[in-house]
């Protein structure tokens, strides 16, 4: 379908009254290979999309609000024709009727929400091995020093920030399924300037607030641990952690472990373990910042 948009001059005015502007352009939409309906044209792309920005004019604050089309020249079935007249309707933000900035497409926000939550510990650093990138066994020593009591795991403040990226789209920006498909993911590279592994993408939630208009709210969760948490080594027949030098590798585990195993009456074996193992490229989601 080759499909063309030509502005006519004589359509193009621009005016301001009152203190109010407004503006409007004409356009002639060809379709030269058939017929193309009416709700196609904004799709194709050829024509000012809702809510872009006027280009000049000496207009400061005027946004596509509308499309009014005719047909000009009519096409093979009913609702189609070859060629239409597209007049795009400009206008400035109306403050009294509530609609703001926020509601245009092209609109940012961000909001970040950061605390600490406590998590299980059986070792504090520095650790021996954090492997936040890089594969690991699962059976690998954390290192670190002992915390926990008689085995059982104490509670420490694990730094976190959840951040929410607010974007106003057009329909062609939506990328539901990527997002669908990204969610419990981490970051496969450098995001934000934040380092690979750090970040989880925790999901989107997405709302229509206009004719082809959507504000969609990216959810993401930092953490300053890349995510991991420690879990204890446990003996199978009895479901209880290994203690001092109970455990079968506890001379390896010793070694690697910098003097954790220092008192038999803590866990002898602590290991990390990634609960959101799959990556994804930030920059593959559409998030504009």
């Amino acid at each position: 379908m080759a499909v063309q948009a030509i502005e006519l001059p004589e359509g193009y005015r621009y005016s301001r009254a009152d203190g109010k502007e407004a503006g409007t352009r004409v356009y002639l939409v060809n379709n030269t290979t058939g017929g193309t309906c009416v709700s196609e044209i904004s799709a194709l792309g050829v024509l000012p999309a809702l809510g872009e920005a006027w280009e000049g004019s000496g207009a400061s604050a005027l946004y596509v609000r509308g499309h009014t089309l005719s047909i000009v020249d009519g096409g093979c079935s009913t609702g189609s024709a070859r060629a239409w007249r597209c007049e795009v309707t400009y206008s400035p933000i109306d403050v009294s009727s509530g609609e703001t900035e926020e509601n245009i497409p092209g609109f940012v926000a961000y909001e970040v929400d950061a605390r600490a939550e406590l998590v299980d510990t059986w070792r504090v650093g520095p650790f021996a091995y954090l492997p936040i990138t890089a594969s690991f066994t699962a059976t690998t020593d954390v290192g670190g020093y002992t915390v926990d009591i008689a085995g059982e795991p104490r509670s420490f403040p694990a730094r976190s920030a959840t951040l929410s990226v607010r974007n106003v789209l057009n329909g062609a920006g939506l990328l539901t399924a990527t997002w669908i498909a990204a969610v419990g993911k981490r970051n496969s590279d450098t995001w934000q300037a934040i380092t690979a592994g750090y970040l989880v993408y925790a999901g989107a939630h997405v709302s229509k607030i206009g004719p082809d208009t959507y504000t969609v709210e990216h959810r993401i969760v930092w953490d300053a641990y890349g995510h991991l948490r420690q879990v204890v080594a446990k003996d199978p027949t009895t479901g209880e952690p290994y203690m001092g030098w109970a455990h079968p590798s506890a001379g390896t585990a010793q070694a690697m472990s910098s003097g954790a195993l220092s008192s038999p009456a803590c866990a002898s074996y602590v290991n990390w373990r990634q609960p959101f193992s799959e990556n994804v490229a930030f920059a593959s989601l559409g998030i504009q910042t």
